[in-house]
C-alpha cells in the first residue's frame, strides 16, 4: 500500500543531496526544503486570466498561492495586482525575505511565511537517518528551535511585522516507519510501552507526538516574537472519537486537542491517493460518480474539523488547503472532479465556516493549466460569496453533514445571522429537491421549488 506522501515528497531526496546549499541558506543544516520553480510568470498569468474582485473583501485574509512565481521584492504595483484579485503573495522565513516582507507591509498587505521542511526534519539536525531515527530523541528538536528563533529575531529588529504564519512542516515522529520501530528496540527510546504492542496505537502516537513537539517547538517561539500572528501547520486539526478527521487512506486520525496553534489546517484536496484507496471496487467511475467522491472528500477533513471546534476551540481558526487535482502517483493514473464541482465544493467549505484558504497549486504536478484554473475557480468562488460577507464575517454554520462518497443525495450548506441563512444547495441530476432543511434548534427551513444543480438561496427563518 503506497504511503501518503506531502507536498514535499517528491523533492526530498533532492533537496536532501543538496545539504550543503540549503545550510548556506537557512544557517542550519535542516530538513528539505521545497524551492520555488519557475514554471509561468504568475503574475502576468493572473493579470491575463483572473478577473479582479467585484466585492470589497474587508478585513478578510486574502487567498494564498503555493505557487506564486519566485520570492524576490515585488513592487508595489504587482502586489496590488494579487490584493484585487483577493490574492497575496507569501515570504519565506529566511532573513533574505526581509525586502520582500517590507515591500508587503508598504503595500498594505499581510505578511504571511511559509516554511516548507519535511522528510527527517528535525532528527536530521542532530543527524539522524532513516535507520536510526528515535522519535523520542528531541536534540534535533532543540536545534530547530534555535534556528527558528534567530531567524524570527532577525524578522523583528528589521521592524517586519508578520502576521500570520502558515507553515508546511511536514517531518518528525511521523516519518519514522512504525513497524520498524517495533522490531528494534533500540530506537523505541521515550516510547510508552503500551503503544509499541499495537499498531495502530503507535501510528496514532506518533501523530499527538508530533503535533505536540510542533507546538512546543514552533508555535510557541513564533509567539513569544508575534503574539498577535496566525499560526498554522499543515494537517493541525482537532479529531475526537466521537467525529474523527480521516486521513486519504480513510484511517481515523486520533484525538488532537488545541495547542499553542491559533488556526487549524485541514486539507480539502481531490488528490489521487485517496481515490486508489477508497474508490469503491467495480464501480464505474463516470464523470458524476467521480464528482460525488471528490465533493465527499474536500468536505470530510474540514466539515469533521469544524465539528470538533464547535465543541472544543471555537476561538481557533480553520484555513485549510485546498486544490482539485493534486497528483501524487502520476504511474497510476485516475480521474479528476471537474471544475463545476471543484466550485461547488469550495461554496461549502466557506458555508461551514472556514476563516480562510490556502490554494495548493503547483504546475510541476499538474501542468500550468490546472494550476491556473484552481486560482481562478478560488478567486470567483470567493468574489461570488463576498457579496454576502455579513455571514461570512459573523454567520453560523447550519450543518456539518454530507453525503457519502457513493450517494446521489442532495448537498447542502449554510450560514445563519440574526435570523437569516445563506444556503447553498446542489441536486444532483435526477435527485428530487426536498421540501424544506432541517436547522441545529429541530426547527426546518422551508424551501422554494428547486431545479437540478446549484443554487444560492438566503431565507428568513422567522416568517
Amino acid at each position: 500500500m503506497p504511503r501518503i506522501s506531502s507536498h514535499t515528497s517528491r523533492v526530498a531526496t533532492f533537496a536532501v543531496t543538496c545539504i550543503a546549499l540549503l545550510a548556506a541558506l537557512w544557517g542550519l543544516a535542516g530538513g528539505p526544503v521545497l524551492a520555488e520553480t519557475a514554471t509561468m510568470d504568475w503574475a502576468q498569468a493572473l493579470q491575463a486570466t483572473v478577473p479582479v474582485l467585484q466585492h470589497p473583501r474587508g478585513q478578510r485574509w486574502p487567498l494564498m498561492l503555493w505557487r506564486q512565481g519566485g520570492h524576490a521584492p515585488r513592487s508595489g504595483a504587482e502586489i496590488r495586482l494579487f490584493l484585487d484579485r483577493g490574492l497575496v503573495p507569501h515570504i519565506r522565513l529566511t532573513p533574505e525575505q526581509i525586502p520582500a516582507a517590507r515591500a508587503l507591509m508598504a503595500a498594505g498587505a499581510p505578511v504571511i511565511a511559509l516554511e516548507t521542511r519535511g522528510g527527517l526534519w528535525p532528527y536530521d539536525l542532530a543527524g539522524a537517518t532513516a535507520d536510526s531515527l528515535i522519535p523520542g530523541d528531541l536534540e534535533g528538536w532543540r536545534l530547530a528551535t534555535d534556528d527558528l528563533r534567530q531567524r524570527l529575531a532577525r524578522f523583528r529588529q528589521a521592524g517586519i511585522v508578520i502576521d500570520a504564519f502558515w507553515l508546511d512542516l511536514e517531518g518528525g515522529p511521523h516519518a519514522a516507519d512504525p513497524a520498524r520501530l517495533r522490531a528494534d528496540p533500540r530506537r523505541q527510546r521515550g516510547l510508552p510501552a503500551a503503544v509499541l504492542e499495537h499498531p495502530r496505537r503507535l501510528r496514532e502516537h506518533l501523530r499527538q507526538l508530533w503535533i505536540q513537539l510542533l507546538s512546543a517547538h514552533v508555535a510557541a517561539p513564533i509567539r513569544e516574537f508575534y503574539p498577535d500572528a496566525s499560526v498554522t501547520n499543515w494537517v493541525v486539526t482537532l479529531s475526537s472519537r466521537q467525529r474523527p478527521v480521516r486521513d486519504w487512506l480513510g484511517r481515523s486520525h486520533p484525538p488532537l486537542g488545541p495547542t499553542l496553534f491559533t488556526a487549524t489546517t485541514p486539507l480539502a484536496y481531490g488528490v489521487d491517493t485517496a481515490y486508489l484507496h477508497r474508490w469503491p471496487a467495480g464501480q464505474e467511475p463516470t464523470p458524476a460518480a467521480v464528482d460525488r467522491f471528490f465533493l465527499h472528500l474536500l468536505l470530510e477533513q474540514v466539515s469533521a474539523n469544524q465539528w470538533n471546534l464547535q465543541r472544543q476551540a471555537p476561538h481557533l481558526q480553520a484555513i485549510p488547503w485546498v486544490a482539485r487535482r493534486v497528483v501524487e502517483h502520476p504511474d497510476h493514473p485516475t480521474p479528476a472532479m471537474g471544475r463545476p464541482a471543484f466550485r461547488e465544493a469550495l461554496r461549502h467549505l466557506w458555508l461551514r465556516g472556514v476563516d480562510a484558504m490556502q490554494i495548493f497549486n503547483p504546475p510541476e504536478m499538474v501542468g500550468d493549466q490546472t494550476a491556473l484554473d484552481q486560482v481562478a475557480d478560488a478567486v470567483a468562488v470567493l468574489d461570488e460569496l463576498l457579496a454576502h460577507r455579513d455571514f461570512l464575517d459573523r454567520g453560523t454554520p447550519l450543518t456539518l453533514d454530507h453525503p457519502g462518497p457513493t450517494e446521489a443525495t442532495p448537498l447542502w450548506s449554510g450560514l445563519e445571522l440574526d435570523g437569516r441563512c445563506l444556503i447553498r444547495i446542489f441536486l444532483p441530476p435526477g435527485v428530487p429537491a426536498p421540501a424544506d432543511l432541517p436547522l441545529p434548534d429541530g426547527h426546518r427551513l422551508s424551501l422554494p421549488p428547486l431545479s437540478p444543480g446549484g443554487t444560492t438561496l438566503v431565507l428568513d427563518r422567522r416568517t
